[in-house]
C-alpha cells in the first residue's frame, strides 16, 4: 500500500506529538525532583544561566517563604556547576508570573548572559532579570497607549523569547501579533503581522523560538513563523486535541546524553 503525502504528514505528526508528550512528562518529573526548600502560595520559578563555556552554568530557583506582614517574602537559591551545591543568595524584588493552566510556558528566557522572567502584564508591566554574578534588576514592558482597545495592548498571551540572540517580546492580539526587540536600552517594534489561526478561535497554548523562527502550539496545530520571510508554516498537529504542551528550543543538555535518562520508578 502506497502512503499518500497527507497520510505521511499525519503519521509523522502523531509520532512527533507522542514524543513531545513523553518528553513533557520527563521534564515535569525532573522539575519536581529539584532539591530546595518548599515554596508557599506559589510554585517555584526556575531559570538556567550559562557562562561562556556551556559546562559552566547556574540554576536559579525563586521561592516564596510565605507572608511576612508586608506580603510574600521572596528569596532565591542558586545551584552552581562549579561548586556542585545549592546556596541561598537572599531576597528577590519580585516573584515571576505563574500560569496555573500552563505552568511550563516560556515565562523566562536566557539571553545575552541574563535570565529574564515575566512578572506582571499590568501597565506598565514588569520583567525581572538576573545575571551570572547573581545581580537582580527590573525593567518595564513596551509602552502601549491606554487609548488603544484592550485587545490591542499587552495581552495575557505575551511571551519573552530569544530571537536570534536578542531579547524579544511577542504580543498576540486577536488577529495579528507584535514582535518587540530590546535594543540600546529600549524596546523597538520590529514586526507587526497577521495571525492565521486566532480568527478561528484556536487558543495559543505555548510559544517559544529557535534562532529566527517562532514556534507556536494551539489546541489543534503546530505553527512556525519564519521571521526572515515573514511567513507562517502549518506543521500539522496531534492526533487528538492537545491540552498542556511544553516546547523547548534546542540547547546543550544539563543531563548526560548516554542513550537516555533513567528516573526512579521509570
Amino acid at each position: 500500500m502506497v502512503e499518500t503525502r497527507a497520510q505521511h504528514r499525519r503519521r509523522v505528526a502523531s509520532l512527533t506529538w507522542n514524543k513531545v508528550e513523553s518528553n513533557q512528562d520527563v521534564f515535569q518529573d525532573v522539575l519536581s525532583r529539584l532539591p530546595g526548600r518548599p515554596s508557599f502560595w506559589t510554585e517555584p520559578s526556575i531559570g538556567v544561566a550559562y557562562g561562556p563555556d556551556m559546562s559552566e552554568y547556574k540554576i536559579f530557583r525563586i521561592v516564596s517563604d510565605g507572608e511576612n506582614g508586608a506580603g510574600l517574602h521572596i528569596e532565591c537559591e542558586v545551584y552552581s556547576s562549579s561548586t556542585g551545591a545549592w546556596r541561598i543568595i537572599g531576597a528577590v524584588p519580585h516573584l515571576p508570573m505563574y500560569v496555573f493552566l500552563i505552568p511550563h510556558r516560556s515565562s523566562h528566557v536566557f539571553v545575552g548572559g541574563k535570565i529574564y522572567w515575566l512578572v506582571s502584564l499590568e501597565d506598565p508591566g514588569i520583567i525581572l532579570y538576573v545575571d551570572m554574578e547573581e545581580r537582580f534588576g527590573v525593567m518595564e514592558l513596551p509602552y502601549y497607549s491606554p487609548d488603544l482597545r484592550y485587545e490591542d495592548r499587552i495581552t495575557v498571551t505575551t511571551y519573552l523569547i530569544n530571537l536570534g540572540g536578542s531579547l524579544s517580546l511577542v504580543v498576540l492580539h486577536v488577529d495579528y501579533f507584535d514582535i518587540w526587540e530590546w535594543k540600546e536600552a529600549s524596546w523597538v517594534l520590529v514586526i507587526e503581522d497577521y495571525l492565521p489561526f486566532m480568527n478561528f478561535s484556536e487558543t495559543v497554548l505555548f510559544l517559544t523560538s529557535s534562532e529566527k523562527e517562532i514556534l507556536c502550539v494551539t489546541e489543534w496545530q503546530w505553527w512556525t513563523y519564519h521571521v526572515n520571510t515573514r511567513k507562517w508554516e502549518e506543521r500539522g498537529g496531534p492526533p487528538t486535541q492537545f491540552t498542556s504542551p511544553a516546547m523547548f528550543p534546542f540547547t546543550e543538555s544539563l543531563l548526560p546524553c548516554n542513550g537516555g535518562v533513567r528516573l526512579e520508578g521509570r
